[in-house]
């Protein structure tokens, strides 16, 4: 490749800073998860939350600076939500095959499945790393699982700041658990959680956006 990953994700950061709008929606939902809660509502919101992010903010944050990278404006929520959507969250189901599996095993392996869990969470991510870019820029759904591994494979040693920069908030995350579950609604527990939310919320943009322009100069521009 002519460019350093490094360029990509300096140009990643300068859309980021131009283009805040769209990181602050999941920043601000993700919150409501360390804000503190009545007993008895709070297990519904937890599951709530994550459902909400996972099916509907995210599809539209990245397809808003999916528009942004290829078209140099936003778009109407609606529009990206209407192109998107159903393509994304396909995909993102069936990336989820693989926890589901170990969730149903994991009740013959109590004292091992969590270890498991995390280990195939982290996998996964870095595996993906150009496959939901490429649900996106291709607007194609499962044929981009097998494509976007095959790039990462192919440019490992490239994508390495990519790769090391999508462990960043799961190792952080491991780490501060422990911290932020002993201090269960507390402001300590608050402040903590939310910057490591807002941090994360900002590295998986920043890699998104990194391998989304990636995939745009190498693989669409190169094979057009």
């Amino acid at each position: 490749m002519a460019s350093s990953v490094n360029t990509y994700i300096h140009q990643a950061a300068g859309i980021l800073r131009a283009n805040r709008t769209p990181v602050l929606i999941p920043t601000f939902v993700g919150l409501l998860f360390f804000v503190p809660k009545d007993p008895e509502k709070g297990p519904a919101l937890l599951f709530f939350l994550p459902v909400l992010l996972l099916f509907i903010v995210y599809p539209l944050v990245y397809g808003q600076y999916i528009e942004i990278i290829t078209r140099s404006r936003q778009a109407p929520y609606a529009d990206i939500f209407r192109a998107h959507w159903l393509n994304y969250v396909i995909v993102s189901l069936a990336m989820g095959i693989p926890a589901l599996m170990l969730a149903l095993v994991g009740v013959h392996m109590k004292s091992t499945a969590p270890v498991l869990k995390n280990l195939i969470a982290i996998a996964v991510e870095v595996a993906t790393i150009y496959v939901v870019p490429l649900v996106f820029l291709l607007q194609k759904r499962l044929k981009c699982i097998p494509l976007g591994v095959k790039c990462l494979l192919g440019n490992l040693r490239f994508s390495m700041p990519l790769i090391i920069l999508s462990l960043i908030p799961s190792i952080v995350g491991l780490m501060i658990r422990p911290l932020t579950a002993a201090a269960q609604n507390t402001l300590g527990a608050m402040m903590v959680g939310g910057l490591f939310w807002g941090v994360s919320i900002y590295v998986d943009c920043l890699v998104f956006i990194a391998a989304a322009l990636i995939l745009r100069e190498k693989l669409l521009v190169d094979a057009g």
